[in-house]
């Protein structure tokens, strides 16, 4: 809220020192668990050892099953959007992008759809979503790029308005890595969302 606050006085004097009650603000993982359902045990045994690949696909293998199972809750269809993503996000980093990762970044928007036609004011399902989206055109024409922007922009811009600092200021960094690496396509789409570069 205070990055899109402009009388920070105002804000600091009325509710300083509530702000500072909280602090340190808690921190905890991106999604909340799903020990009710069966397979969460195993997956989030697997989620924990990711980084070993073959760990983080079969993790990524149940949670689908389990987002399969339940298509009517969104925790579980947002818990595979980000999932899907983090494998997605591997093969992009060992430059498998078009053939591995591609594939996992459009899993993963059909899930945070999903998620967001269930819960449309859920911020992790936006930004999972967004996130998925800005991945599976990243290595696109800027032509394609303009076609989504209000696509990535609309959740992004909802997103880091709740609670910028979501996932370790997730909105704040992918909208600050959209200025500077995206572009005329992104100012113009920066201005015509309203948001100036001192914000």
């Amino acid at each position: 809220t205070l990055g899109y606050s402009r009388d920070r006085s105002y804000i600091f004097n009325t509710y300083g020192t509530l702000i500072k009650s909280f602090a340190p603000l808690p921190y905890m993982e991106a999604l909340p668990p799903m020990p009710n359902y069966a397979g969460w045990d195993k997956f989030i045994s697997l989620w924990e050892n990711r980084l070993d690949i073959g760990k983080a696909q079969n993790a990524v293998a149940i949670m689908e099953k389990l987002a399969q199972e339940h298509p009517k809750d969104a925790l579980a269809q947002t818990w595979a959007a980000r999932a899907v993503f983090y494998v997605g996000q591997y093969y992009t980093s060992t430059s498998e992008h078009n053939a591995k990762g591609l594939p996992y970044y459009k899993k993963g928007i059909s899930y945070a759809e999903k998620a967001r036609t269930l819960q449309p004011n859920s911020v992790p399902a936006n930004y999972w979503y967004q996130l998925n989206l800005a991945r599976s055109i990243q290595f696109t024409s800027l032509l394609n790029k303009a076609r989504y922007l209000r696509a990535l922009l609309n959740p992004l811009i909802f997103c880091s308005m709740e609670n910028s600092t979501y996932y370790f200021s997730g909105p704040i960094l992918t909208l600050g890595t959209m200025i500077t690496n995206a572009g005329w396509v992104t100012e113009e789409g920066m201005r015509m969302a309203n948001i100036t570069l001192e914000m």
